[in-house]
């Protein structure tokens, strides 16, 4: 990313875990501490408005439930995460956010390409939008999965 716009680009760290110290201490070496936030909890109000001041979800677990996905989708904020069971799974099946499981370079070459795209790229972010708002309203929102519940308990008492 050309150096000149990397002073407009954020990260919010939400949460405190064993690597925090490990990441602080990173951020400084690579000079990029004023660029990264760290907070360590937050109430849910508070949560809300991180999503929604946010541009993009970077979720770079192996985790399986991967429910923060819906939860920013809901936001309207695409997800970028492995093309695993789960997170990969969540996204639109036009979404090229995923990452594939590689090594650990790659990995960590392929989502900073895929978040320079996306920074860069206003048809390709403003397209990874509308498919994130998509997946969540036809897919993932509580009151469709509550018609499509009923669609299938309704087949099991009709057999």
């Amino acid at each position: 990313m050309p150096k000149e716009k990397r002073n407009f680009v954020r990260l919010t760290l939400v949460g405190k875990g064993p690597l925090k110290d490990d990441l602080m201490e990173q951020s400084y070496k690579l000079g990029i501490f004023t660029n990264v936030r760290f907070i360590d909890w937050i109430d849910r109000a508070e949560l809300a408005d991180i999503y929604r001041n946010a541009d993009l979800f970077l979720f770079p677990s192996h985790e399986g439930a991967g429910m923060v996905v819906a939860e920013a989708f809901s936001y309207k904020v695409p997800v970028l995460c492995f093309n695993n069971a789960g997170p990969g799974e969540f996204l639109h099946p036009d979404s090229i956010l995923r990452v594939a499981y590689t090594n650990y370079k790659q990995s960590v070459l392929d989502f900073s390409l895929l978040m320079q795209l996306y920074y860069l790229s206003p048809l390709f972010r403003e397209k990874e939008i509308k498919l994130a708002h998509n997946r969540f309203t036809t897919w993932l929102n509580w009151d469709v999965k509550g018609v499509i519940l009923n669609e299938a308990y309704n087949k099991i008492v009709k057999s």
